[in-house]
């Protein structure tokens, strides 16, 4: 991954886990030490829905995982089970 910064003219190169941004072409998702915000983002998307997540929720929590063939509810539910977030119907 390269990165240009204007203030400096410099050009950063850094190598990434590849798998973690072509996993969705596999069907998976992978998260490697992403926040819980990002997380739900990428669920909302990858199934479609719309999560209503309360203020006094923490949504920096870092999370690793691999999503396969997982429902929604499971994977909301081993989420719930290491952060604060709680699912309600």
């Amino acid at each position: 991954k390269a990165e240009f910064r204007e203030n400096s003219s410099q050009i950063t190169v850094n190598d990434v886990l590849s798998e973690y941004y072509i996993s969705w072409t596999k069907n998976k998702l992978v998260f490697e030490n992403e926040s819980l915000a990002n997380i739900l983002v990428s669920l909302q998307r990858w199934y479609n829905m719309d999560f209503i997540i309360p203020n006094d929720i923490d949504l920096d929590y870092r999370l690793s995982f691999v999503v396969r063939n997982e429902s929604v509810e499971e994977v909301l539910r081993n989420i719930s089970k290491v952060t604060p977030l709680k699912i309600a119907k």
